[in-house]
This record gives C-alpha cells, sequence and structure tokens, in this order.
C-alpha cells in the first residue's frame, strides 16, 4: 500500500500535472538536519556560549557562539552583555540562562531568567514543547544585597548534556555526562573541604580565645582576692581605735595592694601615709618631736573613698624624771 502524506527527501518536484507534488517547509528541512546533527551548544570555541562574569559587578555576558536545535542553526551573533542583575529582597533565589528555540518567534535567542526568591530556592524549568525548546547553559545563586557576581560563583553547565550539551554528528557521537559528574563532583568535594578546613580554622579560634578568656578570668580573681584582703584587713582596723594606735606602718607597707610614704618635714615631725593600690588614702601618721621631750603622734583613717576623714586620734608619749613611760590617746 503506498503511503503518499510522508515524502521522501529531497527530491524535485514534479508540475507536469499542473500542482508541484514536493513541496516542502521549514520543518521538513529541520527534521533532515536533525536526524545526523544533534541539538546542543557547539564545542567550538570552547567558550561558545559561556557565561562570564568580566566587569566586576552584576552584569554578565555570553560569550561569541552558535547552537543547534532540533534542526534550527544559531549562527554567531557576537558577546551579548545582559542587563544588570537585581538582587532579590528577602530571600535568595537561582537564576539560569537559556538558549531557547522559539518557533513562533522564528528565533532562537540568549536569555536571562530569574528565580522565585525562597527559602531554598530551585532553578527556573525547562521549558520543552513543539513551539519552545531551552538548552541551559549555566545558572547562578544570587543573594538579596549582593553587588558583585564572581566567575567562581557561575555553574556552567554546558557539559550537561540533561539540560544543555555540544553538538554531535551522526557518526562521531559525545556523551558527556561523566565528564560533567566528574566536575560537579570535584567542585563539590573541594567546596566541603574549604567549608572543613574553614570549621577548623574557626574552633581553633575560639578555643584559643576561650583559653585566653579562662586564664585573664583567672588573674582577675587573684586581684579582687588581693583587693578584698586588704579591704577587710582596712575595715578591721578602720573600727579599731585601740588598734589604730598600734599601726605599723612597716608592715602595713608588705601588704598585697598597699604602700607606705614617708616624709621628713623641715621643723623636724616626720609625715607618713599608707595608699591603696587603687588609689585614696587609708591612713596618716604624724610625729611632732616637742621640745619638752614629749613625742605626739596624730593618726588619722579615711573613709573607703580614700578621701573624707573618719577618724582622728593623738597618742602624745611622755619620759617623766620618774623612768616612767606615760602615754595618752586622745579623740580629736
Amino acid at each position: 500500500m503506498a503511503v503518499t502524506d510522508i515524502l521522501s527527501f529531497p527530491f524535485n518536484s514534479d508540475a507536469t500535472t499542473g500542482v508541484d507534488d514536493r513541496l516542502y517547509d521549514d520543518a521538513d528541512f529541520a527534521r533532515y538536519f536533525a536526524a545526523f546533527v544533534g541539538t546542543g551548544v557547539y564545542a567550538k570555541p570552547s567558550s561558545g556560549l559561556q557565561i562570564v562574569s568580566r566587569y566586576g559587578n552584576m552584569t554578565l555576558t555570553a560569550l561569541d557562539g552558535q547552537a543547534f536545535i532540533n534542526g534550527f542553526y544559531l549562527p554567531s551573533k557576537g558577546d551579548i552583555d545582559f542587563p544588570p542583575i537585581v538582587p532579590p529582597v528577602g530571600y535568595s533565589r537561582i537564576d539560569a540562562f537559556f538558549v531557547t528555540w522559539d518557533y513562533t518567534t522564528r528565533d532562537i535567542v540568549v536569555r536571562h531568567v530569574q528565580g522565585v526568591p525562597s527559602a531554598s530556592p530551585q532553578r527556573p524549568a525547562l521549558t520543552r514543547n513543539s513551539d519552545m525548546w531551552d538548552l541551559m547553559s549555566a545558572y547562578v545563586p544570587v543573594s538579596p544585597g549582593q553587588s558583585v557576581i564572581t566567575q567562581a560563583q557561575i555553574y556552567d553547565t554546558r557539559l550537561d548534556p540533561e539540560v544543555c550539551g555540544f553538538v554531535t554528528g551522526l557518526i562521531d557521537q559525545l556523551d558527556t555526562r561523566d565528564i560533567y559528574a566528574q566536575y560537579m563532583a570535584a567542585l563539590a568535594q573541594a567546596i566541603a573541604e574549604w567549608d572543613a578546613q574553614k570549621a577548623q580554622q574557626q574552633t581553633g579560634w575560639e578555643n584559643q580565645m576561650t583559653d585566653q578568656q579562662t586564664a585573664f578570668d583567672g588573674q582577675m580573681t587573684d586581684i579582687a582576692a588581693k583587693q578584698s584582703e586588704v579591704q577587710s584587713w582596712y575595715d578591721d582596723a578602720r573600727t579599731d581605735i585601740a588598734a589604730l594606735q598600734t599601726f605599723n606602718f612597716d608592715n602595713l607597707a608588705a601588704l598585697p595592694g598597699a604602700a607606705r610614704t614617708t616624709v621628713f618635714n623641715p621643723d623636724g615631725s616626720i609625715t607618713e601615709g599608707i595608699v591603696k593600690s587603687g588609689g585614696g588614702m587609708v591612713a596618716t601618721r604624724v610625729t611632732v618631736f616637742e621640745p619638752g621631750g614629749d613625742i605626739v603622734e596624730t593618726l588619722t583613717t579615711y573613709e573607703e573613698d580614700g578621701v573624707a576623714v573618719r577618724n582622728t586620734v593623738a597618742v602624745r608619749t611622755s619620759f617623766p624624771p620618774s623612768g616612767e613611760i606615760v602615754e595618752g590617746v586622745t579623740e580629736l
């Protein structure tokens, strides 16, 4: 049985009957070429239709290249600069770059397609039907507030035959699935190793900071203990006048957190002071040698601020002819 609606191709038309019996349209030629030229981008040059970042901003470029889709040919058109990519607000998204055959518009174009911002963003889906067919040459994640897209952030998918692939011939077929899978696995491994190294360095830094903070806290605890020791002694001595009378300035100056000052005045008297390491007076003692032989020591204690006077007493020591030593205490 003869089949009349499928014509062998290409034979000249016979119009002897007044009607051409061989009329061909673009679909016939496309089927013919698709029979021995595969769909994809041309592998020469290797940068053909590659998406690159070369301006240091959000503008990306499709390099000059050619493609063949379902029997239709995209000729070289030169480099194509896309409008600057506008970052999303809130969530990140993934944008894609398609080489699109559009039967309705009768054209093959290279276009940028925005993804949908999401907490788990996905690449834009390919459209593949009788009217439109997409090849994805690359995709790139875009973050809120981003101002620069680097080449390292662009995922080149031209090697992936599931979404793009290279043009192949009838005999010499080129299957890049394994190459692309190996490339992506190596990239994932490199990223994982970098993340692990970064985490290790971060942990080391945090441990070092913790050790330093622990050592510092220990030093501060020791200082606080010494200050508490001096303050406790000072509080006991300040409330006991009898202890005040028997202050031994030499011993007191040796206590942690205290210092002693001594001034020999021109009139022969001696002024001594006890000062806390943090500042402020603890006590003073002024010793006066009177012409009659008596010795008068005036002792003063100070409040915690080291400025306000708390108590002042005078201790007079006399040496009468009887050989006795007489001491008298007067609170001033």
